[in-house]
């Protein structure tokens, strides 16, 4: 309820995201990976929990502004926006990437909605092909460092990757997974 109240930008699209604990706006910046995050979180309360129409119509409102505004193109998604959707900080985290993918195979999955599942697949074969690159260097905010083992791209390897197995193709989603779990 503090999310559907407080955040849903009817104004300008997508999604206010810095709020504090009173749902007062604290940064009008949009970042993408936050939006893709509610996009999720409604996508999955309507397929996993309850068909709620309203939960719909926020799922499809973050979805319109994800795809008009947050992405760059060839599977590559933005970093941050400004309010009315400018772009304030370009391509430059492979996270931004993976909660879209995230996102819009969920989307897909709840509403049985062909381009999202589409955006979602060559969002999904953008990141593998970039993180199978040795010299990639998209870690924004932070930096990967390759002598230590992080584990933030494996996690949401796995995520995505598990909501991806539910809505195309199990077979390929299902080793990236076994790949970053292990």
């Amino acid at each position: 309820p503090f999310w559907e109240e407080h955040s849903i930008d009817r104004e300008c699209g997508g999604y206010l995201t810095c709020l504090d604990r009173y749902g007062r706006v604290t940064d009008e910046r949009k970042y993408v990976w936050f939006q893709a995050r509610q996009v999720w979180t409604f996508s999955a309360l309507y397929d996993l929990l309850e068909p709620r129409e309203r939960w719909r119509a926020a799922a499809e409102h973050g979805l319109r502004f994800l795809l008009e505004r947050c992405y760059a193109g060839n599977g590559v998604w933005h970093f941050q926006l400004s309010r009315e959707g400018r772009v304030e900080k370009a391509a430059v985290s492979v996270f931004s990437d993976l909660y879209a993918a995230l996102a819009l195979a969920a989307f897909a999955k709840a509403f049985g909605d062909g381009r999202a599942r589409e955006a979602a697949l060559v969002t999904w074969r953008s990141v593998l092909a970039r993180l199978a690159d040795p010299d990639f260097a998209g870690y924004y905010p932070q930096a990967e460092d390759m002598s230590m083992r992080c584990h933030s791209v494996s996690m949401m390897k796995t995520m995505a990757g598990l909501e991806l197995e539910r809505c195309v193709s199990e077979a390929e989603a299902g080793r990236t997974v076994d790949e970053a779990t292990h």
